[in-house]
């Protein structure tokens, strides 16, 4: 196929034929588009030639030019002629011709040895007009003192002989003195307005003149005092002062403009231009001999002698690099001038494919794993690696399989070279690339049977399976469809309804408080910081005082609200407008608790001002103005939108007062918002409650409200549709089966599969999906999602797709979790904070153990502190739900991974049989038939059982997998355990621990306390192999029903402590953490009586060891200015906290900027303590107990000293 183009003014059209002997076939259209083809066939080749030739003179005439060949490789030394190879057939010959796009092809700076350029016309005059305009700035620039003397003459004259159309117009210094002052002049986003420049020099004095000025430019710079304004700034040399900076010149649209239109010169033209610039060569800076190559870069020996050069600035990288033709000179380049750091534009990388040609792959590829760069230069240079027609190319692709954006480059690959994707793809075994030659046998399957016959056995297997499973596939038929696939409600014509408007309904205002037990309590335990007067000259209504009635910002109202005597505070609530949301979060709670609805218009305040984490404090206020409000948060705010529906789930029935007058009412806004949150309650179980709301008001509005509730839910569609993205291909998606056998879903069920879910998410599911649920086999369902999810993440995350993410949660399974849990907790460190939180919404609608242990392995251990904040709220959720701590959720979330009661597994090969056990972290190991212990698994051997073998090998690898994620947790949590003093009734502890396959190998290895009421110790055993109690003295032990059972601590062991060491060490058992044989440590009585602990204080330290707390339950204090986190924070109980104040202080994302930490304090905050220094901050540290003081000095020991 011949290309020819037309390219002028607005117009870009291009013209391709082509004859295979008596058939002519023309493609022709815009530049950029597919356009149309015609097919003519004759009676004879000689007829054929004679109508090609026709239409190629006529094209010809019309100004169309014919584009080169783009094989676009380096020009070669010339060989002897070769005797003609046999012709490829076209399918293979096309895989190995670098073809670019024409959107690559069109910006492109030309080169005159890679064939002609199309050239558009551009106004003549732009550079008179530019002069006219700025010419008081031009002078000014030129006069600055900065300016050099020559660089002012030469500038100055040129200015005034252009403007008044005298002699002197031709000095090529004084052009470009006058272009560069002109700089500070064009936006940078605006430089093209200097591109007819180039077209001006050439126009009145020829292409020498132009090729000079051009050269000349690369000397000069702006140049001025640091912080001059735009005309405060003069014109120097480089070297002298002046310098390119990092961003290309605003002159550089010239040189490019110019290159164009050397490269489609005549040669008497192109001469002129050498000529001029042969003079810039010898003794000239980088700058300029650069220039000459980037304007003829088919002068081989410039650009070859430039590129050995040794410049090190960005502007001669970038020069070069678009005048390279060997991928030795662009290495040359890049290591002298750091080209990875011109940011790759498109027009550099495609003038670099067509200058090196494919050879260019390997230098693409390591630009790929440079770290410094941004999204869109990792997709371009993925692009052009995607063009590249080799082996090497398609296999340099495939090493970044498993990176971002890189699955779309493979597929444009793909689509470009099929058989040598094919061919690699196939030759692959990994998981990534087997799910990525699944989509493409699929694409191609005409092509991929063909194919069967030339590859290599292993690789031709792998495709004939993917070839014969596609065929196996039996398509369910119309009538076994569920409802919403077949007929799906977005497919058929909606005739609009006038919605019923009742008049004369209207909200009674009401409100009361609706406390849950024990809720008042820990909203009472809320306190923030302030500065107690008591006991000074201030005192609190003189605190107040300044506060309210002064002109301050308020900062102080929130704490002396919450800490102020009744008789200071309370009579200040009615008007109260709080004037700040500092310690909002802290100081909410505690004010509703304590004036509950004395102090809701101040909380309503809140709220409609913006603060939407009000929303928690506003839970137990029963209130018709709260309704109003958590009904428009509901509607519009999705990041709050679980706990709007908490409230209004909550309180249905004020919600339905509230909201049905308004759901009757005009159409508009909030009629929207009501009927929206009362079909939520209506769906909720609390039907009742709205039609109780509605009689009040009369049939009409019962009958509206009815209508309303009753609606078919699959009928409750978006004004606009969500669209499907192309990249979710049914026929490439794997198939979804229905449970009665009866096929699996066709393409277009499966297109209306996935609008199903784009038009649901978790918190407000469409009626569609319990439909899907019911009617899809579960295993296959998730799959397939869970492969779409993987084609999202490989299509870059586009967040308008987000709904797939949202699909894993009511599809997914246990092996959904185990691949998305340890994505959850990496995203936030490459900014997916948001999509890592909607992924913990997935883990707790999946709500399988697994997936609920891991929710809580997130919530208990991550680096992210926000996210870890998000999955406790999740747990705390789950767990009011079932009416426990999360704490005591936790200790029902450890899954028992289809272990035998008695804690191990039987692992059966046929004839070979292996039994599972674990060591005291948890570790699996296996037994064999002879009684020998392995570390690990032998793999099946040919006399295994072929299907029993492979099962029982993977399900050992699972075992390990899941083991591996809540391991390090359970036994942390133990140790926690016993040095928070938490404990169990006697049934729990049987239940949870002992009976449990798992946890039992870690209780086995501990000594546990017998407790009484007030905490003391009153005995204490270990459980034995048979899951008896046993005593230090190895007798039974009757453990009490009432008992209370603890984790030991060897302080409250005392003497026993070396009686147990001696039975563990007897039976050879080994613990999971130091128990008895734990340091202990005191406080000395002069600490007790302390509130700081001065044996540390001025101690410097290295931050990384000082980061050791963190592994020890310790965390870093809230960012402050600067991101600097300047302390370390432990709660010991529910009313106090340790502080360890640092200088200067860890840096957020950067702990280690400052190598080492003094320590400026360590003391016991209280609640309501100020942060500031001041007389009576802190508690005495003689407030804790001996356990909790001990392991307070035993994290600071062992990390400090």
């Amino acid at each position: 196929m011949q290309r020819y183009e037309l390219v002028a003014g607005a117009s870009a059209k291009f013209w391709e034929i082509d004859r295979d002997g008596v058939t002519v076939t023309v493609r022709f259209g815009r530049i950029g588009a597919a356009g149309q083809a015609q097919v003519k066939t004759f009676d004879s080749d000689a007829a054929a030639e004679a109508h090609r030739a026709k239409l190629v003179g006529e094209k010809t005439k019309k100004g169309y030019l014919p584009i080169a060949s783009m094989t676009l490789t380096p020009p070669q030394p010339t060989a002897a002629p070769q005797p003609a190879a046999p012709a490829e057939p076209a399918e293979v010959r096309d895989e190995d011709v670098l073809v670019l796009p024409d959107s690559w092809r069109v910006v492109a700076w030309p080169r005159r040895d890679r064939g002609p350029a199309p050239i558009s016309p551009l106004p003549l005059g732009r550079e008179l007009e530019l002069l006219s305009r700025g010419s008081e700035q031009l002078k000014l620039r030129l006069r600055n003192e900065t300016t050099e003397p020559d660089v002012r003459e030469a500038g100055l004259a040129y200015l005034g002989a252009r403007l008044a159309g005298t002699d002197g117009q031709d000095d090529p210094f004084g052009a470009a003195a006058l272009i560069t002052a002109l700089g500070m002049s064009i936006p940078y986003r605006e430089h093209e307005v200097l591109e007819p420049v180039a077209d001006d020099w050439v126009a009145r004095l020829g292409y020498g003149f132009a090729a000079a000025a051009t050269a000349e430019l690369a000397g000069l710079a702006l140049g001025g005092t640091s912080g001059a304004g735009r005309d405060e700034v003069g014109v120097v040399r480089i070297g002298t002062g002046g310098h390119h900076g990092y961003y290309l010149p605003h002159w550089f649209v010239i040189a490019v403009r110019l290159r164009t239109l050397i490269a489609d010169a005549t040669a008497k033209d192109r001469d002129a231009a050498e000529t001029a610039l042969a003079n810039y060569r010898e003794g000239w800076l980088a700058e300029h001999r650069a220039v000459t190559s980037f304007l003829l870069p088919d002068r081989l020996d410039w650009v070859r002698a430039d590129c050995a050069g040794t410049s090190t600035h960005f502007l001669v990288a970038r020069l070069l690099g678009g005048a390279a033709h060997t991928v030795d000179q662009v290495r040359a380049v890049e290591d002298a001038g750091r080209l990875a750091e011109a940011d790759r534009t498109l027009p550099l990388l495609a003038t670099l494919m067509i200058g090196v040609g494919p050879a260019i792959a390997p230098v693409l590829n390591d630009w790929l794993n440079w770290s410094a760069q941004g999204t869109e230069a990792i997709k371009r240079t993925l692009a052009a690696l995607s063009l590249v027609p080799t082996d090497e190319a398609f296999g340099l692709l495939l090493r970044h399989v498993d990176r971002r954006y890189t699955h779309a480059a493979l597929m444009e690959a793909a689509a470009r070279f099929p058989r040598r994707a094919l061919r690699l793809l196939a030759g692959s075994t990994d998981r990534a690339v087997a799910a990525l030659l699944r989509v493409h046998v699929l694409s191609n399957p005409d092509m991929a049977q063909r194919a069967l016959a030339t590859l290599p056995p292993v690789a031709a297997g792998r495709v004939r399976a993917i070839l014969d499973g596609a065929a196996a596939v039996v398509l369910a038929p119309p009538e076994a469809l569920p409802p919403v696939l077949r007929d799906p409600p977005w497919a058929r014509t909606r005739v609009p309804v006038p919605p019923v408007v009742v008049t004369g309904p209207v909200a009674r205002p009401e409100a009361a408080m609706a406390w849950r037990p024990g809720e008042r309590d820990a909203f009472l335990a809320h306190r923030v910081e302030v500065t107690d007067p008591s006991g000074g000259k201030q005192t609190w209504a003189r605190l107040a005082a300044a506060e309210f009635d002064g002109p301050g910002s308020g900062w102080r109202e929130l704490g002396i609200m919450v800490h102020g005597p009744d008789e200071v505070t309370r009579p200040r609530l009615a008007g109260w407008t709080p004037r700040t949301t500092w310690q909002l979060e802290a100081a909410a709670p505690a004010l509703a608790a304590r004036y509950e609805l004395d102090v809701l218009p101040a909380l309503l305040h809140l709220a409609r001002e913006g603060s939407w984490d009000i929303l928690p404090t506003l839970m137990p206020y029963a209130s018709g103005d709260v309704a109003l409000i958590v009904a428009d948060w509901y509607s519009r705010l999705k990041s709050v939108r679980a706990l709007a529906a908490a409230w209004l789930t909550r309180h249905p029935a004020v919600a339905a007062r509230t909201l049905v007058p308004a759901a009757v009412g005009k159409a508009g806004a909030a009629r929207r918002r009501a009927e929206q949150a009362l079909r939520l309650i209506a769906a909720s179980g609390h039907r009742d409650a709205v039609a109780t709301a509605a009689a009040t008001h009369g049939q009409k509005t019962v009958d509206a409200v009815s209508a309303l509730i009753d609606a078919d839910p699959l009928d409750a569609l978006p004004a606009k549709m969500p669209v499907v993205p192309g990249w979710l291909d049914p026929g490439l998606l794997p198939p979804v089966p229905l449970t009665g056998g009866d096929g699996a879903l066709p393409p277009d069920a499966v297109r209306n599969l996935c609008t199903v879910f784009a038009l649901s998410t978790i918190a407000e599911p469409y009626a569609g999906v319990a439909q899907v649920l019911d009617a899809c086999e579960p295993g296959p369902l998730a799959g397939f999602w869970w492969e779409a999810f993987e084609r999202w993440q490989q299509m870059g995350l586009p967040p308008s797709e987000g709904w797939v993410l949202q699909a894993l949660g009511p599809t997914g399974d246990d092996e959904t979790v185990r691949r998305l849990g340890p994505l959850i907790r990496v995203w936030p460190g490459d900014g997916g904070h948001t999509r890592a939180v909607a992924g913990l919404d997935v883990l707790a609608a999946i709500g399988t153990d697994v997936a609920l242990m891991h929710l809580n392995g997130i919530a208990q251990k991550v680096k992210f502190k926000g996210l870890r904040e998000r999955a406790q709220e999740r747990i705390a959720d789950v767990a009011r739900g079932l009416d426990l701590s999360p704490d005591q959720l936790a200790d029902r979330l450890v899954p028992d991974f289809g272990l035998d009661a008695d804690g191990s597994l039987l692992l059966d090969f046929g004839p070979r049989r292996f039994t599972v056990g674990f060591d005291e972290q948890l570790k699996p190991y296996v037994v064999d038939g002879s009684g020998q212990r392995r570390a690990a698994l032998p793999k099946p051997g040919v006399k295994d059982d072929p299907d029993l073998a492979p099962a029982a090998a993977k399900r050992f690898a699972d075992l390990k997998k899941d083991v591996r994620t809540v391991a390090g947790d359970q036994i942390r949590r133990l140790e926690d355990a016993m040095v928070t003093r938490r404990g169990w009734t006697a049934r729990e502890f049987r239940d949870l621990f002992v009976a449990h396959p798992l946890v039992v190998h870690l209780v086995r290895r501990l000594v546990w306390g017998v407790y009484d009421g007030k905490g003391g110790l009153v005995g204490s055993l270990r459980v034995a192999e048979d899951r008896t109690f046993a005593d230090a003295d190895d007798e039974p032990y009757d453990l009490p029903d009432d008992a209370w059972v603890g984790v030991a601590h060897p302080l409250d062991l005392d003497a026993a402590a070396a009686t147990w060491a001696e039975v563990l060490a007897d039976y050879e058992i080994l613990q999971p953490f130091p128990q008895l044989g734990r340091s202990t440590y005191a406080l000395t009585d002069d600490e007790a009586a302390a509130a700081h602990l001065v044996r540390w204080i001025d101690r410097t330290l290295p931050t990384g060891r000082l980061l050791g707390l963190e592994r020890r339950g310790w965390r870093r204090g809230a960012p402050q200015d600067g991101g600097v986190q300047g302390w370390f924070e432990r709660e010991v109980d529910d009313a106090l906290t340790v502080i360890v104040d640092l200088e200067p202080g860890i840096v957020v994302g950067e702990p280690t900027m400052f190598a080492e930490q003094r320590i400026a304090d360590v003391w016991l905050k209280r609640p309501g303590d100020s942060w500031w220094v001041s007389p009576g901050r802190g508690a005495p540290f003689g407030s804790l107990d001996r356990v909790t003081a001990s392991e307070l000095l035993r994290d600071l020991t062992e990390v400090v000293q």
